[in-house]
């Protein structure tokens, strides 16, 4: 090979006892080392793309579900409140209509709300 430490040791005075042969041959390895590094590296952009494409779609998938988990707890909290409500004023209403006592309702200020 021409590229040997041999040669780089001997103090830089390579390309001065490169041949015409040499030179051939050195071009002839430098074109297939850069088509192996061509292939090697679309065989790695590859690889990467496709990784890429399975963590958008992981991310994608996980983003679903953490909405769709925000929302049905939003969804369930409103009807835990309505329900709340609901009771609330059916015991309010069952109060009223089966009392016969005068009832008052008064805020914090002592006024008179129903």
């Amino acid at each position: 090979m021409i590229l040997s430490r041999a040669n780089f040791s001997s103090g830089g005075t390579l390309l001065a006892k490169i041949t015409e042969p040499q030179l051939i041959a050195l071009r002839g390895d430098l074109t297939d080392a850069q088509q192996i590094q061509l292939a090697k590296g679309s065989r790695t952009t590859q690889v990467a793309d496709f990784e890429t494409v399975a963590m958008m779609a992981f991310a994608a998938i996980l983003s679903s579900m953490l909405f769709r988990r925000v929302s049905l707890t939003r969804i369930n909290g409103e009807l835990v409140v309505a329900n709340e409500r609901a009771r609330a004023q059916a015991r309010f209403r069952s109060l009223v209509n089966s009392s016969s006592d005068v009832l008052v309702v008064m805020d914090s200020e002592l006024k008179i709300l129903f």
